[in-house]
C-alpha cells in the first residue's frame, strides 16, 4: 500500500476529509473485498438482514473512523493498513452484535481450538440444491428462507484470488463441479478461520499482519491457513 501517512495527517490538519478519503484509494479495493465477503456470509447466516448494509457503507464508516480517531496515532503505512482492517472487523462485529443473553465469555483461544477441530474433521463437498452466485446475496430480493439447500458459487474475483494464492489449476474456474465444491467449502468454513483466509488471500496480508489485526499469535494464523488450504485442496 502506497498511502502516505504524512499526507493523510496533513489532510486531517486542514479538515479536508475528501482529500483524506481520496488518499486512501490504494487500500480501498482490498478493504471493500474483505467487507463484501464478510457481509455475504453474515447475510447467509442471517446475522445481518439482506440489503441493510453494503460494502461501501462499511468502508465509508472505516474511513470515518480513520479520519476521526486513528490517523493521529498511526506510525507508518503498515500500522495504518493493520488498523484499517481491524476497523472493518470492529464495524462488522458491531453490526452483528449478539442479542442479550449471548455468550460473551468465550476467549479467542477457545474459538481457535474449536475451529481447528472443525477444520480437521473429515469433509465432503457433495451437496444437492439451488446454485447461488455469491453476488446474489447482495440483492435485497434474494430469499434466504427458501427451504431448498443452497450451493454457493464464489464470484470470479474471489475464485481467481484463491486459485493464485493456493497455486491451484487455473482450469478450476471453468469446471462447474469444482466451482461448486470450492464455493460450498468456503461457505462452510468456521467464521474466524474464513476471516483469516480472506485477509491472506484477498487482502494479501502477511501472517504477521493478520496476527496483529486479529490479536492472536502468528503461529495460530499459520496453522489455520494451512488447515484451510488443505481442506480446500482436498475437495478439488
Amino acid at each position: 500500500m502506497e498511502t502516505n501517512v504524512k499526507t493523510l495527517k496533513e489532510h486531517k490538519s486542514r479538515n479536508d476529509r475528501e482529500a483524506f478519503n481520496n488518499a486512501l484509494h490504494d487500500i480501498l479495493p482490498q478493504l471493500k473485498h474483505y467487507a463484501k465477503n464478510r457481509l455475504r456470509i453474515a447475510r447467509a447466516k442471517k446475522k445481518i438482514g439482506s440489503g441493510v448494509y453494503s460494502a461501501d457503507d462499511i468502508v465509508e464508516e472505516v474511513f470515518l473512523i480513520a479520519y476521526e480517531n486513528l490517523i493521529d496515532n498511526v506510525v507508518d503505512e503498515k500500522d495504518l493498513k493493520i488498523r484499517l482492517f481491524r476497523a472493518v472487523d470492529e464495524v462488522m462485529e458491531r453490526l452483528m452484535a449478539k442479542p442479550e443473553g449471548g455468550d460473551e465469555s468465550i476467549s479467542i483461544e477457545d474459538v481457535i481450538e474449536q475451529e481447528m477441530k472443525v477444520l480437521q474433521e473429515d469433509y465432503t463437498a457433495e451437496a444437492d440444491g439451488h446454485l447461488v452466485m455469491m453476488e446474489e446475496l447482495d440483492d435485497i430480493s434474494y430469499h434466504l428462507d427458501d427451504d431448498k439447500p443452497k450451493i454457493f458459487i464464489l464470484d470470479s474475483e474471489s475464485e481467481e484470488n484463491i486459485v493464485k494464492s493456493l497455486n491451484l489449476d487455473e482450469d478450476l474456474t471453468s469446471d462447474m463441479d469444482k466451482r461448486k465444491a470450492l464455493g460450498k467449502t468456503y461457505e462452510e468454513l468456521p467464521d474466524f478461520s474464513r476471516d483469516i483466509f480472506d485477509l491472506h488471500t484477498h487482502a494479501r496480508l502477511t501472517v504477521e499482519e493478520i496476527a496483529e489485526i486479529k490479536s492472536i499469535k502468528a503461529d495460530n494464523v499459520y496453522q489455520i491457513l494451512e488447515q484451510v488450504k488443505f481442506r480446500i485442496k482436498s475437495v478439488l
